[in-house]
């Protein structure tokens, strides 16, 4: 009964986030909506943020756009964020290259992309916003920054073809269903930068067979690493956090 009481929280959660957009930084009154095509090639959307910052709200390309490079600077003004739904569904873009002014990617902002096979992430970025890749069936790999310190919740949801993730030592903070259902995932080694893991943040990676944890874990959510492969072995520090609630649940 507890099990479905808190995978019907999980699905509750999930819904709500999907209606949750919103961004770090708020547009100016009156700044939003601008358009800015570079070169005769595809077309930025962006808002004008604090300190007279840009973040892209939206790229309207074309199905020959397969691959994006995101410009540092548009209409003179910094590129500092991919703002939420900014690629939404796209599905044409198979790789993308962020500058390395982005500090961060919004909600929702690459989610549907089920064609993306690569992304470059500067080591500017220091978040990643709920949903942000959900569903991006393609992505094989990801190479996070040194400098992320948060994945937010159902970040990677369902990203059902990325085998490999080495996880940087700047990370603090994994959300709720973060990894989701990523199935091709055989193991992961949590830094001792990190302090949370979310509620089913691994929950249903059936290839998930090696799990190494730290001492300076202070919170592992519910049912973190269930539905994963059988005999699934974990490591962790004798004495530690970690240690007893792998014993207590696994």
């Amino acid at each position: 009964m507890k099990k479905i009481l808190i995978m019907l929280l999980a699905v509750v959660m999930l819904l709500s986030l999907v209606a949750c957009n919103d961004k770090p930084e708020t547009p100016d009154e009156g700044q939003g909506g601008n358009q800015a095509n570079l070169e005769g090639k595809a077309t930025f959307e962006y808002d004008i943020v604090t300190g007279d910052n840009a973040v892209i709200t939206k790229f309207n390309g074309s199905y020959d756009d397969k691959k994006v490079e995101v410009p540092a600077e548009i209409d003179e003004r910094r590129v500092v964020g991919i703002g939420a739904q900014a690629f939404y569904y796209n599905n044409a873009i198979e790789e993308v290259i962020l500058p390395d002014t982005v500090k961060t990617i919004d909600n929702h902002a690459f989610a549907g992309c089920a064609f993306l096979k690569s992304i470059t992430i500067p080591d500017s970025v220091t978040s990643i916003g709920a949903f942000a890749f959900t569903g991006c069936v393609s992505l094989s790999a990801i190479d996070l920054p040194a400098s992320l310190k948060t994945i937010g919740d159902a970040a990677f949801h369902g990203c059902t073809a990325l085998a490999e993730l080495k996880l940087p030592d700047s990370l603090e903070e994994i959300g709720d269903i973060a990894f989701w259902g990523c199935t091709k995932l055989t193991s992961v080694e949590f830094p001792a930068s990190v302090k949370t893991i979310g509620d089913q943040a691994f929950y249903e990676c059936s290839a998930l067979a090696s799990v190494k944890l730290t001492k300076e874990i202070e919170k592992i959510g519910a049912i973190a690493f269930h539905k994963c492969a059988e005999g699934i072995a974990f490591d962790a520090p004798a004495d530690s956090y970690a240690a007893k609630y792998i014993e207590e649940n696994y």
